[in-house]
C-alpha cells in the first residue's frame, strides 16, 4: 500500500548535515515553498493561456480542415490541457521543488528525528522513514481499522522507536469502504484518516492469554473497526467507563487487567490525542489508533511552527503513554 499523493524529494545534503531548525526557519522555508509552487502554477496557467490564443489566432486554415471552427477549438483546448500536464511538470522541477524538497526535509528533521528522544520521557531511539511500517496483516490483526479494501488503504511514513526492550511503530494511515455515489456508481468513502501503531516485546507472550481485547472511545465508530467481539464489560471506574467502551473476547480473564494505573493512562492517551482513540491486545500485541488526529508525519506549510511543534509534543505523549500502558497491561497479567 502506498500514498497516493506525489513523492516529496528530500534535500539530500541538508539531510547530512542533520542541523536544527528554529521554528523562525522552517516558517520562512514553508513561506518560500507555498510561493513557488503558486509560481510554478501560474506560470502554467499563463503558458496555457498564450499557447492557446496563439493557435486561435495563428491557424484559421487548421481549424478548416479540423470540421469548423468549434471541433477544432475543442481540439485545441484539449491538446492544451495535456500539453499543460508536462508544462506543470516542467516549472515545479525548474521552480519549486527544490525548495518543497528543502521544507519537508527540515520539518521531518525537527520534528520527527530530533524532537521524540528530547521530548519523551521515555523513548531511548526513534527512527523516521519514509515507508510504510505495519505489514497489511498486521493492520488486518488490530481489528481497530476496516482495511480489508486495500486498494483503499494508504500508508507512507512510519515512525520506529525503541522503550528499553519494548519496540513500536506509528504510521500514518488513510482508509476507506466501498460505496455508491448519487447516481449510483460506485465510489469511496473514507472511514480513517490518522495514525496506526503498535508496541510489543519478546517477552509479552501472557498477553495472548487474555484473549482478544478491544477498548474504543466513546466517539471512536465501531464501523471504523469493522469487527467487535460479543462481550462489553465496565470497569466500574465512572469517569473510564463514560470515556470508552471495553469489547472483550475472555471477560473472566479480565479481573484485576484494569488497574488504576491502567485507566489513568488510557485517559491521559486520550486526552493528549484530542480526537476518536481506540486501543486493542491481539497475540501479545498492543495496538493503537487515532482517528482524525493531525497530520504529524506532513509538513504543512500553512501552519505555523510552532503550532505543529505543539502537535508532535501531544503526539510524543501519546507514543508514551502507549509504551507505558503495554507495561502496565504486562504487569497485571499474570505469567
Amino acid at each position: 500500500m502506498a500514498k497516493n499523493d506525489r513523492k516529496i524529494i528530500t534535500d539530500r545534503k541538508m539531510a547530512r548535515n542533520n542541523t536544527r531548525h528554529s521554528d523562525e526557519e522552517l516558517d520562512r522555508l514553508g513561506y518560500k515553498s507555498q510561493l513557488l509552487i503558486k509560481v510554478s502554477k501560474i506560470g502554467t496557467i499563463a503558458v496555457m493561456a498564450l499557447a492557446l490564443v496563439y493557435m486561435i489566432v495563428t491557424f484559421p486554415q487548421y481549424y478548416k480542415s479540423a470540421g469548423g471552427v468549434p471541433q477544432g477549438i475543442l481540439l485545441t483546448i484539449a491538446c492544451t490541457a495535456v500539453c499543460g500536464i508536462g508544462i506543470n511538470g516542467i516549472l515545479y522541477s525548474l521552480i519549486a521543488k527544490r525548495a518543497e524538497g528543502s521544507f519537508w526535509t527540515a520539518y521531518r528533521q525537527e520534528m520527527l528525528v530530533n524532537m521524540p528522544e528530547e521530548e519523551s520521557d521515555l523513548i531511548d531511539m526513534s527512527i523516521y522513514k519514509e515507508e510504510p511500517g505495519l505489514e497489511y496483516e498486521m493492520m488486518e490483526a488490530s481489528v481497530l481499522v476496516n482495511v480489508r479494501y486495500d486498494r483503499l488503504c494508504y500508508t507512507h511514513d512510519t515512525l520506529y522507536g525503541e522503550y528499553g526492550d519494548t519496540y513500536f511503530r506509528m504510521t500514518d494511515l488513510k482508509a476507506g469502504v466501498p460505496q455508491r455515489n448519487e447516481k449510483g456508481r460506485m465510489d469511496s468513502r473514507d472511514i480513517f484518516d490518522g495514525v496506526l501503531g503498535m508496541v510489543w516485546n519478546d517477552d509479552a507472550a501472557p498477553l495472548a492469554k487474555n484473549g482478544f481485547l478491544q477498548i474504543l472511545s466513546k466517539d471512536y465508530d465501531p464501523e471504523t473497526a469493522g469487527h467487535t467481539v460479543d462481550h462489553i464489560i465496565e470497569t466500574g471506574d465512572e469517569e473510564f467507563d463514560s470515556t470508552f467502551t471495553v469489547y472483550a473476547q475472555k471477560p473472566n480473564r479480565l479481573n484485576g487487567f484494569f488497574t488504576d494505573d491502567f485507566r489513568e493512562i488510557l485517559l491521559d492517551i486520550k486526552e493528549d490525542a484530542g480526537c476518536p482513540v481506540a486501543v486493542s491486545f491481539n497475540g501479545g500485541w498492543l495496538f493503537i489508533a487515532l482517528n482524525g488526529c493531525p497530520k504529524y508525519f506532513e509538513a504543512e506549510a500553512d501552519k505555523k511552527a510552532a503550532q505543529k511543534r505543539e502537535e508532535m509534543k501531544s503526539f510524543i505523549k501519546v507514543i508514551d503513554g502507549a509504551g507505558r500502558l503495554f507495561a502496565a497491561a504486562v504487569e497485571s497479567t499474570p505469567v
